[in-house]
């Protein structure tokens, strides 16, 4: 009876183990082809990121501005995950269109997990994601410096 009760045990502990797939798990095919895309993207989303101050300095409307802080460096990182999660979608069947979010670490939530199992090289990825802290902190520096106009009296 023992030895029964320790095969039954047994099995209920390790049967899942075996039966678990995995699936973030898509592939070499994958593999190859959102490295592709991260290398490819990397050099243009630093760039659009420098481009951000650009257009900052360039801006003479003060409410256009302050738009550009709080949208421009995080809409460039929301483009590039939309790139990757559109490709992960190619091979799930994630339904990416009824995302409802304009934030990027939501995307980053999603596609993190598909990368990571897949061992996919984060190194760029995580030095984007160190470059945008630093030069969003930058930009939120300047934020002092905009002078709104006085509202106008009817």
């Amino acid at each position: 009876m023992k030895k029964l009760f320790i095969i039954f045990l047994s099995l209920f502990l390790f049967l899942p183990a075996f039966s678990c797939e995995n699936k973030y798990y898509l592939g070499e095919k994958y593999k190859k082809e959102i490295t592709k895309i991260i290398d490819k993207e990397y050099p243009k989303v630093i760039k659009a990121i420098d481009d951000v101050f650009v257009e900052f300095e360039k801006e003479k409307n003060p409410y256009d501005k302050n738009v550009i802080i709080d949208i421009g460096i995080t809409g460039v990182l929301f483009d590039f995950y939309q790139k990757l999660l559109h490709k992960t979608n190619k091979y799930t069947n994630l339904h990416l269109e009824e995302l409802g979010t304009d934030w990027y670490e939501d995307l980053k939530k999603i596609v993190d997990p598909y990368l990571e199992e897949n061992q996919i090289d984060m190194t760029k990825i995580d030095l984007l994601d160190k470059y945008t802290d630093i030069k969003q902190i930058e930009i939120e520096k300047r934020r002092k410096e905009i002078v709104f106009p006085a509202p106008e009296i009817y």
